[in-house]
């Protein structure tokens, strides 16, 4: 159990300096991807103690980590597209992404048209 609790501990530490500076497309995928992978262990870590045998479940570790990894790579494909996008002088064009966001007395709609690095 110490192995597991040090292999989390510096997996935490080493993923943070690319939360600071996440600023491509596949930086934001990645980011969200791992972050996914870890808070899915963690609660498929957490539902084996629900179990008779927490022993004989440890698989729910990888079922969890297999289905936050999916759910952070579509939130970070989500999160990070726009119709258009300019770098380095370069027009880069891609699907746009719908967000909803609720609001008091109804549900505004937005999608980003444009995206500039600067």
């Amino acid at each position: 159990m110490k192995r597991w609790t040090a292999a989390l501990a510096l997996a935490v530490v080493l993923a943070a300096p690319l939360a600071a500076r996440a600023e491509l497309k596949g930086e934001v995928i990645f980011r969200d991807t791992f972050y996914g992978t870890l808070t899915g262990a963690i609660i498929g870590g957490a539902l084996t103690v629900f179990t008779d045998e927490p022993q004989d479940h440890l698989e729910y570790i990888g079922y969890g980590a297999a289905a936050g990894a999916i759910a952070g790579a579509l939130f970070g494909v989500y999160e990070s597209t726009a119709v258009a996008e300019i770098r380095d002088g370069n027009l880069y064009l891609a699907l746009p992404t719908v967000r909803t966001v609720p609001e008091p007395g109804g549900v505004r709609v937005s999608a980003d048209l444009l995206r500039v690095d600067f």
